[in-house]
């Protein structure tokens, strides 16, 4: 049986999303910077390819992480709901929806 499970975020600390989470971006002035080999697709499902940046350093400190077991290995998926005015920093390896037009993407790969 599959589950679903959604974390709300908001906040004006930065959050570090792990590999494999998904994330939805409901709120506008969002800034997302991927790592490698993220899919990120609009509200209408279209695909996105996000230029690249120069590289970007993920804070040290004043950062919240979203932390728990790799939830495949349960049978579930989990998704990040990160709502307006918050930066993420998604590891790589993730599935992101875009439902506002104002997000701002930085990518490395």
């Amino acid at each position: 049986m599959k589950h679903l499970s959604y974390v709300v975020m908001q906040s004006d600390v930065p959050i570090f999303v792990p590999k494999h989470m998904h994330v939805i971006v409901e709120g506008g002035n969002v800034k997302l910077y991927l790592g490698e080999n993220c899919e990120v697709r609009t509200r209408h499902n279209k695909r996105i390819t996000a230029s690249m940046s120069s590289s970007f350093n993920i804070p040290n400190d004043n950062i919240i992480v979203v932390f728990c077991a790799d939830m495949r290995d349960f049978g579930d998926t989990m998704k990040v709901v990160v709502t307006s005015g918050t930066d993420v920093y998604c590891a790589g390896g993730n599935y992101v929806k875009l439902r506002s037009d104002d997000t701002a993407i930085f990518s490395v790969g």
